[in-house]
């Protein structure tokens, strides 16, 4: 099955929501209303000016829950502002499976929180979200990488899975994005 991510937002749309896509439907990168845009005086100038992060800019990597009994059905997935600015990320964004050979496989996002807030990294700060997934409940899909697609940008960071199987049709669950202190 080969899954598109949708066309980019415009400037300024922010992606939010707690939607979820059923296995097959798509990359789980549902589009959330965009909020009012307009810029209050009481903002901070240096937030108000960090703009989107775009794929190029971050580095993904995967961190698997070893403290968790069952282990391979959690990780986090880490996105490092590897730019050269300081960039805003909100929400979720896009994930999506590829297999061994680097062709799409099926996967679908199951947002877990309503609201997400705006994170903005500066230079080596990361952000994170907690992945899970069902290891039993077939069908199963067997990913070889993890494709990040910042949200409003339709380039993507990769991670190498290595984690196994994903079932219930490539099923992830997932936090929204979240700082990451001290690293």
């Amino acid at each position: 099955m080969t899954v598109q991510q949708p066309p980019p937002q415009p400037q300024g749309a922010e992606e939010g929501g707690g939607e979820s896509a059923e296995p097959g439907a798509g990359s789980g990168e549902e589009s959330g209303s965009a909020e009012d845009s307009g810029a209050s005086e009481s903002r901070e100038p240096e937030a108000e000016d960090a703009m989107a992060c775009a794929a190029d800019e971050l580095q993904a990597s995967l961190e698997p829950d070893n403290n968790r009994e069952a282990s391979g059905s959690r990780t986090m997935l880490r996105v490092t502002n590897v730019g050269g600015r300081m960039c805003q990320l909100r929400g979720y964004g896009g994930i999506q499976f590829l297999d061994y050979e680097g062709n799409p496989v099926d996967t679908a996002l199951n947002r877990t929180e309503f609201n997400p807030p705006t994170i903005t990294l500066q230079q080596s700060q990361s952000a994170g979200m907690d992945l899970t997934w069902d290891i039993y409940q077939e069908p199963c899909v067997e990913p070889e990488t993890l494709q990040y697609t910042p949200p409003g940008d339709d380039e993507s960071a990769q991670a190498v899975w290595g984690l196994g199987a994903v079932c219930r049709g490539g099923l992830v669950d997932a936090t929204a994005l979240r700082n990451i202190w001290g690293g």
